[in-house]
């Protein structure tokens, strides 16, 4: 990936990258555009709630305190053959946060050999990760927040309904929190597909090239 694909990663705005995520969620198809922009904007008030609790407890450097003030374990995991390749952190209920060290090396290495270092400077992987599962342990303690209510009905026939909720909203919220938490200047999604170019080229170009030919058409 060179210095242009990554710039123009950088400079994608938000809703193409709202819209990335969505189109992940299985409701993707049952969302209109102004659904879409209304779940967005609530799931980023979610974040900045979140953020400002997170600025009264000390800020970013205090998250792994935090974690383990909670009784919340953090794992290594090193043997990643069982997962997708594109999995760089796991929060599993009610008290484990697993990390890939191996896969965070491998993206800062990449960086390095492709003389990124000036345009990727705050960029740490491993802090972006566990910021990203802070945020869903924020969550999980505060279900009344509009990312663990809201849900679509589905189908419903007579007082019989089947609720789905988005996952969708959750991560959008949570890529707020990170951008936030960490004072990034691009969206965290960028990280992301970095790091998946990082552990697979092909992999990571081509889904490069789809996002920033979604964000030229937009």
């Amino acid at each position: 990936m060179n210095r242009e694909m990554l710039q123009k990663l950088i400079e994608i705005e938000d809703i193409v990258w709202d819209e990335y995520i969505f189109h992940s969620d299985v409701m993707y198809g049952k969302l209109t555009c102004a659904e879409k922009a209304e779940f967005s904007a609530k799931s980023k008030q979610c974040a900045r709630q979140a953020h400002k609790y997170l600025i009264q407890a000390g800020g970013a450097d205090e998250i792994e305190n935090l974690l383990k003030q909670r009784q919340i374990h953090i794992e290594i995991a090193e043997d990643t053959s069982s997962l997708s390749i594109s999995t760089f952190a796991l929060f599993t209920q009610p008290d484990t946060i697993t990390l890939f060290p191996s896969k965070y090396e491998r993206a800062k290495e990449k960086i390095i050999s492709e003389g990124l270092e000036e345009i990727t400077q705050k960029w740490d992987f491993r802090n972006m990760a566990l910021a990203h599962e802070f945020f869903h342990v924020y969550e999980a303690e505060h279900p009344q927040l509009f990312t663990m209510q809201k849900v679509l009905c589905l189908w419903k026939i007579g007082r019989f309904k089947n609720l789905s909720k988005l996952s969708s909203i959750r991560e959008i919220a949570a890529a707020e929190f990170v951008r936030l938490a960490l004072d990034l200047k691009c969206h965290p999604c960028v990280m992301e597909v970095f790091m998946l170019y990082a552990l697979n080229e092909k992999m990571g170009l081509e889904l490069c090239r789809s996002i920033t030919a979604c964000a030229e058409k937009w």
